[in-house]
């Protein structure tokens, strides 16, 4: 089994070539003339919550939208047997982070195979923030994605970054996944800008062509995490391959026909990321859960973080500072 602490400094050394910050790009292609389309970087709550509520929660949308130090909220997405989209990082649910409403022992299940109204009838969850296992707010029925443009149209200017869950045998199909969101996002006839992120380059050429008529930021995972996976060696495997090709990520994406490509910095180095900018391919980040790897997705030029922790809590991150 490989040492964590050895993947992750390996990671380090293989993007750390660098002699200076790397300035990001303004989001230009996002379909909003808000402020916060102009802003460089961009800073998203992780699963919505600020890091005090649990993630994927309304108590986290309802909080983080109305904060100003965030630009939107990323949400992870799970279709449930009657294709409805709900908020939840895994395929499944079980008794790591869930529980029957009415107290008794469950075997684990997929969400794609019970329908909507029994998940919200029968479960209710509660998803911590790694870096925050005291967060506060009880165990809640998984909501629904329109129950999170409901209230998220009341923020137009904030950007909506759906990560879409889609796996082999776990969840159910990308047609499907981009079916329903986009049935979605026209019944809501919200105004935010849509980031949309997927794992594969077939998943993109699907969003494609199911939001046509629709303008959207098209994301591509680099490279695609899968729930249950070792992380740390996918990260690894990956980092080295950049590391020997740099030119890797940037073929990835262009090749995929995406707007953007998100990735761990350790996975990334500095030259990769130049010539992500240089043909105007957006770059974001997550796992950014300590000051530290705050500072390091900023010096990686990251054009969107995706945040554990708050951007108030960087002195040299003020709002002024962003405008």
């Amino acid at each position: 089994m490989i040492n964590r602490y050895i993947v992750l400094a390996l990671c380090a050394c293989l993007s750390a070539c660098s002699f200076a910050p790397l300035t990001p790009l303004f989001l230009e292609n996002t379909n909003s003339n808000s402020a916060s389309a102009k802003r460089a970087p961009v800073f998203l709550a992780h699963g919505a919550s600020s890091g005090s509520e649990p993630l994927n929660s309304m108590a986290a949308i309802q909080a983080t939208l109305g904060n100003p130090h965030y630009d939107g909220i990323e949400v992870d997405l799970v279709l449930t047997g009657d294709s409805i989209p709900v908020l939840a990082h895994d395929p499944w649910i079980n008794e790591d982070s869930c529980r029957r409403k009415d107290g008794a022992p469950f075997e684990q299940v997929l969400i794609k195979d019970i329908a909507f109204d029994e998940l919200t009838r029968v479960f209710e969850c509660r998803f911590l923030n790694a870096k925050n296992q005291t967060a506060a707010g009880g165990y809640h029925s998984l909501i629904s994605l329109s129950e999170a443009f409901d209230f998220a149209k009341d923020h137009p200017n904030k950007i909506l970054y759906l990560d879409l869950k889609i796996q082999e045998k776990m969840t159910q199909s990308a047609f499907e996944y981009a079916a329903e969101i986009y049935h979605q996002l026209i019944a809501a006839e919200i105004s935010n800008p849509i980031f949309i992120e997927v794992p594969k380059s077939a998943h993109i050429h699907i969003l494609e062509s199911q939001f046509s008529d629709y303008k959207i930021t098209k994301v591509l995972s680099y490279p695609a995490f899968y729930a249950g996976e070792n992380w740390n060696k996918v990260g690894a495997w990956s980092a080295l391959k950049t590391f020997v090709f740099p030119s890797r990520p940037l073929s990835t994406v262009t090749d995929a026909g995406a707007d953007m490509l998100m990735s761990p910095t350790v996975v990334m180095s500095y030259s990769s990321i130049k010539k992500l900018h240089h043909e105007r391919v957006l770059f974001g980040t997550f796992l950014v859960d300590t000051p530290k790897a705050f500072s390091i997705a900023i010096d990686h030029g990251a054009d969107i973080i995706i945040t554990d922790i708050s951007p108030s809590h960087m002195p040299e991150l003020s709002l002024k500072d962003k405008q």
